[in-house]
């Protein structure tokens, strides 16, 4: 069968693979930032260029046909042809970038930094249309796929190998409390965690159903009692201004925070590094526009960490 390339265009390829990926036109129009009548039709437009229906509509979602499969399984690689070719021009100017580049941050870099990062985004490259938002639970594979340009998180041994963490620095993790809190006068013992329940804060794709502090006082055999879990940093915030309450978190925050203290975790909690990293496709680690990036991202952010 002959194939008309000249009606193919990379924004089909990218639902292709987007829809191959989450089975569903919802789903991927979301992840795309694209409205669910743009996939539809997009989809409609390759099955008649290709003549194969692409996808099954089955109980389980969108079943992938066997040609589906066959090309998703190479536009990996023709995606990072293409941006080699582009990240290889010499010509990289700041000045002369246009259209929309998307960061992602967790939601506790993205309230620390947001603001001063912005700024400094816009007076960088003013003719970009700068989008920050929170870390989502489908973000390091929107990373991969090319539609977000940047990440910014705490580090992950889950993430996927091609998925390259460059390190910006070291954050501090500690217990914080509102400042006149009656555990934050010393460094408390153990029996804190009996007096004063916990806000959980999950962080979508890093720590999905369990905060670290939790998991951490479980294999202590201790059960603490959580209040709130939820994935909004700044409802727990303000739930820990009016409470009791204890929430683990980061210098990095607390020094943003006027009404909250750093209060010292136990000697008994263990704790592990809080690397903070750029996240961004392995392939394009020499690509001058994604170093200018991390760099300019780097500017805003590491001076706030060890």
């Amino acid at each position: 069968m002959a194939i008309n390339l000249e009606r193919v265009d990379l924004k089909m390829l990218r639902v292709l693979s987007v829809l191959a990926q989450t089975r569903n036109t919802y789903r991927a129009a979301e992840q795309l930032h694209l409205s669910q009548s743009a996939v539809s039709r997009a989809l409609s437009r390759l099955r008649d260029i290709l003549d194969d229906p692409l996808f099954i509509r089955t109980a389980g979602g969108l079943e992938p046909t066997a040609l589906t499969e066959r090309v998703v399984a190479r536009l990996p690689e023709l995606f990072e042809l293409l941006e080699g070719v582009v990240e290889g021009n010499d010509t990289f100017d700041p000045l002369a970038m246009s259209g929309e580049m998307r960061i992602a941050l967790g939601s506790p870099a993205l309230r620390s930094w947001g603001r001063v990062l912005t700024t400094h985004l816009a007076q960088a490259a003013p003719n970009v249309t700068w989008s920050l938002e929170t870390w989502r639970a489908s973000t390091s594979g929107e990373i991969l796929e090319g539609g977000v340009a940047l990440g910014v998180h705490f580090g992950s041994s889950k993430w996927p190998q091609a998925l390259y963490q460059q390190r910006l620095g070291r954050d501090e993790y500690t217990l914080m409390v509102r400042t006149d809190h009656p555990a934050g006068r010393r460094r408390p013992t153990m029996k804190v965690f009996e007096r004063y329940p916990l806000i959980s804060l999950l962080l979508p794709d890093w720590n999905d159903h369990e905060n670290l502090l939790e998991s951490t006082l479980r294999s202590l055999d201790l059960m603490p009692k959580v209040a709130l879990r939820t994935d909004n940093f700044t409802l727990a915030l303000d739930r820990l201004r009016h409470t009791d309450e204890l929430m683990a978190g980061t210098m990095a925050v607390v020094q943003q925070e006027s009404d909250i203290k750093a209060v010292p975790y136990p000697a008994e909690i263990p704790l592990p590094d809080a690397e903070v990293v750029a996240c961004y496709p392995r392939r394009l680690r020499n690509s001058a526009r994604q170093r200018w990036l991390v760099a300019l991202v780097a500017e805003v952010i590491t001076p706030h960490l060890n």
